[in-house]
């Protein structure tokens, strides 16, 4: 009999460290995208939409769905807060119908993502 060491996984769950914002565990992200986005042919899912311009979609984790940028897109001489402002700035351009006037949950986000939500 072989005994296997180490690390053995055979769950859907991938690891995830973000730099955005938080929306809730039973969002409907769509209602922020433009129209034109969403009736398209495009994209069959908001995760392909937002991942074309280069922002992570973490649905089933924790915090409910997070959207942002890896930890990795930092620049070596871009402080916390900067980062921070340009991953808002990138996202509130993804979802234009988001309210301005609602203030999106920004920080440093990490743990797992279910793929199961």
């Amino acid at each position: 009999m072989k005994i296997r060491n180490g690390f053995v996984s055979n769950s859907s769950s991938s690891s995830f460290c973000i730099v955005g914002a938080t929306f809730g565990r039973n969002v409907d992200i769509e209602k922020y995208i433009d129209e034109k986005i969403v009736e398209s042919d495009d994209y069959e899912c908001p995760s392909e939409y937002l991942n074309e311009l280069n922002l992570d979609y973490q649905p089933g984790t924790d915090y409910g769905l997070v959207v942002g940028v890896d930890i990795t897109d930092m620049k070596m001489d871009e402080t916390k807060r900067e980062f921070l402002d340009r991953v808002e700035v990138k996202i509130r351009e993804a979802l234009p119908k988001y309210p301005k006037s609602k203030k999106l949950d920004m920080d440093i986000y990490y743990g797992e993502s279910n793929d199961n939500w």
